[in-house]
This record gives C-alpha cells, structure tokens and sequence, in this order.
C-alpha cells in the first residue's frame, strides 16, 4: 500500500490503512477481533473525515487492493452510516467543605505503593503481622 514517511519512518497512508482494516473487518465479521477493527476504523475517520464518501480515496485503495465485494460492501455501509465522537466529560470531585461540588478533576492522586521487599511482605501476611 502506499506510504508516507513520518519522522523517518514509513507508515501506511490513511486512505490505505483505512482500506486495509475495512478489507479486515469484512473478513472477520461476527468475530470478537472485528470490534477493534471498527473502533480502528472509526478513530481514522474521525481524524481525517474528509476521506468519509464513497467513490473516494478509500473506495479507490479498496480497488487497488482487489477487495471483495463484502469489503466493498462493508466500506458503502460505513459511509452511510454517521460517526460521532463521545462528548465525555471530565469527572467531578465533590470539596464539600468549600461548597464547591462541581469541580473538574485536575489530578487523581494515587495511593502510595508499600515499599517493602515482596518475600518480607509475604512473610509478613503469613504470620498475621504487617
């Protein structure tokens, strides 16, 4: 498939890597890997949504690739079908005592990880004493 160079390295273009995991998903279809080659599919067509619209460069590299005609298929029933990206919001944190409820989460704070030695640890749960 064609490539562009990135950084120095070469990587497929979008409208080839598309094609190949629409190419995927029609050959997996009912299998549990086709939901990631939709998810695939639908973060590129996020990212580049002019290449949404059949004929178009996908339906192009889709015939380059000789694709079947449940490839073929598959892609018309992409394009038809409408693609949004979720509006998920940040999570709120309640400051009750400032009476601030609604506040975005700036940074989750993580419990401190025992710096213990594992085998002093284990020992340490086996006899009922941490």
């Amino acid at each position: 498939p064609p490539a562009e160079s990135i950084a120095g390295v070469r990587v497929a273009s979008p409208p080839a890597l598309i094609a190949l995991k629409v190419v995927a998903l029609a050959h997996r279809r009912g299998q549990p890997k086709a939901g990631t080659d939709w998810r695939d599919i639908a973060l590129l067509l996020l990212r580049f949504p002019d290449l949404k619209r059949d004929p178009g460069p996908v339906s192009e590299q889709l015939a380059a690739l000789a694709a079947s005609d449940a490839a073929n298929a598959e892609w018309r029933r992409i394009v038809a079908e409408p693609i949004e990206a979720l509006g998920i919001q940040p999570a709120k944190v309640a400051k009750t005592r400032d009476h601030r409820v609604k506040q975005p989460v700036h940074k989750l704070i993580h419990p401190l990880v025992a710096k213990r030695h594992p085998a002093r640890a284990l020992a340490a749960t086996s006899t009922g004493s941490l």
